[in-house]
């Protein structure tokens, strides 16, 4: 499957950014051919993002790191996924959160754990993404798990 057709798929078939990550990490829709020189340049981005969600993330230091222009980086990204680097990072973040605020750990020490500079941009940022603050998604959580 070309990542064209991966879209056309994520748009009709994901209904959260959780399953669309999963296929994505899981290679089936990689089309090595498109980016000749840099068949692995967006798996080793997303595993160094994913490694690196509680630092700040830059295009410099993804770019750094996989010996690529910031440009590569970035038309990589709006290519393959559709999205802005910084957009992808701040998914990454929020798909790890959700993980954790399913334990009991606080929300403040959550947002910082996953890479959030404070608190209220971590709010703002779940809230925009996913409909709900993350104390209500927390609640909610509980409450199907019962």
């Amino acid at each position: 499957m070309d990542f064209s057709d991966f879209r056309k798929e994520y748009a009709r078939k994901y209904r959260t950014p959780e399953e669309a990550v999963e296929v994505v990490k899981s290679g089936d829709w990689v089309d090595y051919t498109s980016n000749v020189g840099f068949p692995y340049l967006l798996d080793r981005a997303l595993a160094y993002i994913e490694d690196h969600l509680a630092e700040k993330i830059t295009l410099g230091d993804i770019a750094k790191h996989c010996w690529v222009s910031q440009s590569t980086i970035t038309q990589t990204f709006r290519n393959k996924l559709g999205l802005s680097f910084y957009r992808c990072v701040t998914q990454a973040r929020l798909i790890a959160a959700k993980r954790l605020i399913e334990g009991d750990q606080s929300l403040e020490s959550i947002a910082e754990a996953v890479g959030f500079m404070d608190y209220s941009a971590f709010y703002r940022a779940f809230k925009q993404e996913f409909g709900i603050s993350p104390r209500q998604y927390r609640v909610n959580h509980n409450q199907i798990s019962r």
